[in-house]
């Protein structure tokens, strides 16, 4: 008898999350002889198939089990360990942190050094989760009951060989949805992750860090380059990679590689980089104070939510007591979205906020913003 312990592995398989696994890698289904099998084709590559046993109680399980697994390694390039485990967790976004350096060539990492990378990438799922919620440069705390409710469903995984892996497990429908239209939670925070950390990089490499301090932050928050910063155990030498293998789903296809990558690798020289980025994300509240500001709207860039109102992004031009105008970019909602409506479209209408500015060379942030509010009507406000 083998002692290979992906032989146990392999005898728990469910088969029909198998096959769902399969349908959803593209694989064709074609008609099954009289056997017990379900019989697949690969769309590119015709005569490699799929025989997968339909009977976890039959003899032979095991052996076809490890049939499919040793042909989907050689399809997909990827070891069997990822594969099987994908496998077992078929309904489940992966996520997987891997170290590349030195000191964890032979598979170890020091106990230190292991606390820190899991605890980064806890803090990096719940910072996705919050900015999904409520986007943000800056969360003063994360914990809301969404995300909370993710990390409590998501699953630690076995370490896996390739350096040193660390996997967590992420069930899809974690989070109950209200909505069938919209994409699981759990999808929305493993795409907006992948895409925010997949933008800070190719920005560190195109030298566009000042796109951050342009305010166009897009997904990214203080938080979440706080996050990456603690899993790099070297900040001299090799690097993380960030990995995501999409669950499989009959309803909910993976995201297009073009729109989110599904790997990025964040290299140690690029820690300086992102404690740059992360300078400028994080509000400077010792410092700054709440102030009354008087202006013009002069862009909105919001959105229709679900309820049917609009909020988002507005500019404004400030009146500062120089004489001079500073222009400065907030998050407004519905209500405070509806009177700067008001004051753009009557053109000359000043309005006046009160919040915390943080300057940046070419357009400030106003964050957090208490008041919105017509300078002829200072009556209402939100």
């Amino acid at each position: 008898m083998s002692l290979d312990p992906r032989h146990a592995v392999l005898a728990r398989l469910r088969p029909l999350a198998v096959q769902l696994y399969a349908k959803s890698r593209g694989w064709e289904p074609l008609l099954s002889p009289s056997e017990r099998f379900w019989l697949f084709r690969h769309p590119e590559h015709s005569l490699r198939q799929l025989q997968i046993p339909m009977d976890a109680d039959d003899v032979g399980f095991v052996e076809g089990m490890q049939d499919v697994l040793r042909r989907l390694v050689e399809i997909e390039g990827r070891p069997p360990q990822a594969v099987l485990s994908d496998l077992q967790w078929p309904d489940a976004d992966t996520l997987r942190v891997r170290v590349v350096n030195g000191e964890c060539a032979t598979g170890q990492l020091s106990l230190a050094a292991d606390v820190a990378l899991r605890e980064g990438a806890r803090r990096a799922l719940l910072a996705a989760a919050c900015s999904v919620i409520n986007p943000v440069r800056f969360h003063p705390r994360l914990s809301r009951s969404e995300p909370d409710a993710l990390l409590s469903a998501c699953r630690a995984g076995q370490t896996e060989f390739g350096s040193y892996i660390v996997k967590i497990i992420c069930p899809l429908h974690a989070v109950e949805g209200v909505d069938d239209d919209v994409p699981p939670f759990t999808r929305q925070v493993t795409t907006h992750l992948m895409r925010a950390v997949g933008t800070l990089v190719s920005r560190i490499e195109q030298g566009r860090l000042d796109d951050y301090e342009a305010d166009d932050a897009g997904p990214l928050s203080w938080n979440l380059c706080d996050a990456l910063l603690r899993m790099q155990p070297d900040r001299n030498e090799g690097r993380i990679d960030l990995m995501t293998t999409w669950a499989a789903d009959r309803k909910l296809a993976p995201p297009l590689a073009a729109e989110v990558p599904s790997r990025v690798s964040i290299k140690a020289e690029y820690l300086p980089e992102i404690e740059q980025v992360a300078r400028v994300l994080r509000p400077n509240t010792g410092v700054a104070r709440e102030e009354q500001l008087i202006g013009t709207v002069e862009e909105l860039a919001g959105a229709v939510g679900a309820d049917g109102r609009r909020s988002g992004e507005v500019v404004f031009s400030l009146l500062k007591k120089d004489g001079e105008e500073l222009r400065a970019r907030a998050t407004l909602d519905s209500t405070q979205y509806s009177i700067a409506m008001r004051a753009h479209a009557r053109g000359d209408a000043y309005i006046v906020l009160r919040g915390v500015i943080h300057q940046r060379r070419r357009i400030s942030r106003i964050e957090p913003l208490n008041l919105v509010t017509l300078l002829e009507d200072p009556g209402r406000s939100s």
